[in-house]
């Protein structure tokens, strides 16, 4: 299911890809920008409350753009444990519904129903398949699960 999933979101993979590179490059520059602006007004500026001032400004400023580059990367973090925790969820149903106690099997029925309804564009294909090749092989109509 995850093979499946990361080669159905390919593009926006990519996409996520170019945009940390793009925020890290950013953090990156702008850190290195102020400490030049920070050396170059410690030599050309004669009163020490104008460099403590500037100072202050540029380190507010740096702050700023480091705590959004933080909070885009605790949001993408959000997203991958969200991610996982629905896998692992996709997986207990499909052991579940491997068990020989028939009680087991229908909480695993139940269980991917609501993983199903709950995230369609995720999982709603997958657990269909899936339904519909159990039903098939339940049927015994004789054809092939792989097909």
């Amino acid at each position: 299911m995850t093979r499946l999933r990361a080669w159905a979101d390919w593009p926006e993979q990519a996409l996520r890809r170019l945009l940390w590179r793009l925020e890290e490059r950013l953090a990156v520059s702008t850190v290195a920008l102020l400490a030049v602006v920070v050396v170059v007004a410690v030599f050309w500026w004669d009163s020490s409350e104008e460099v403590r001032n500037f100072g202050l400004l540029a380190g507010g400023v740096a702050a700023a753009a480091l705590a959004i580059w933080r909070s885009r990367v605790a949001e993408r973090q959000a997203a991958t444990a969200e991610a996982a925790r629905l896998d692992a969820r996709f997986e207990t149903g499909l052991r579940m519904l491997q068990d020989e106690r028939l009680d087991v099997q229908q909480d695993g029925t139940d269980l991917l129903e609501r993983l199903a309804d709950d995230h369609l564009e995720g999982y709603d294909a997958a657990v269909t398949a899936l339904f519909d090749r159990r039903k098939r092989r339940d049927k015994g109509d004789g054809r092939d699960d792989d097909q």
